[in-house]
């Protein structure tokens, strides 16, 4: 009886050492900021043969619509992909030229101005370019 108690006691001291240990190592977690995001909504309108249109939606509310226009070389037309990069600064959007083949990927300001080619479409193959999954 007597080596029960004293395997319980010390099982019981073992246990609560363990437990003051791990309680003086925790630290505080501080979470970070939380990314705020431009309520901006943008879409496109897409006209076979056409070059799309890229349109913004401002606070979510649909009455506030804004169309981009936008400036491109001779024979590119907008595909029907577009998206905002993470601070809702510029519009990533994929071109394409009348025969319905990407050409390029192009960045401009929400306003449509500072339209910059950022990547070339890979030529002599059937791949086309995409930005799905992309921010």
């Amino acid at each position: 009886m007597k080596k029960l108690l004293l395997s319980a006691a010390v099982l019981f001291f073992f246990g609560a050492s363990v437990i003051l240990t791990t309680m003086s190592y925790q630290k505080e977690a501080k979470a970070e900021s939380p990314i705020v995001y431009a309520p901006l909504t943008l879409y496109t309108k897409d006209v076979r043969g056409q070059s799309s249109e890229i349109w913004l939606i401002a606070n979510n509310d649909i009455t506030k619509q804004q169309k981009i226009n936008i400036t491109l070389p001779a024979g590119q037309l907008i595909a029907p992909q577009a998206k905002l990069d993470r601070d809702a600064s510029r519009v990533v959007f994929v071109t394409m030229d009348a025969n319905e083949k990407e050409t390029g990927i192009y960045s401009c300001t929400i306003t449509g101005s500072d339209v910059r080619k950022i990547a070339d479409a890979p030529t002599g193959t059937n791949n086309g370019i995409t930005l799905q999954d992309a921010y």
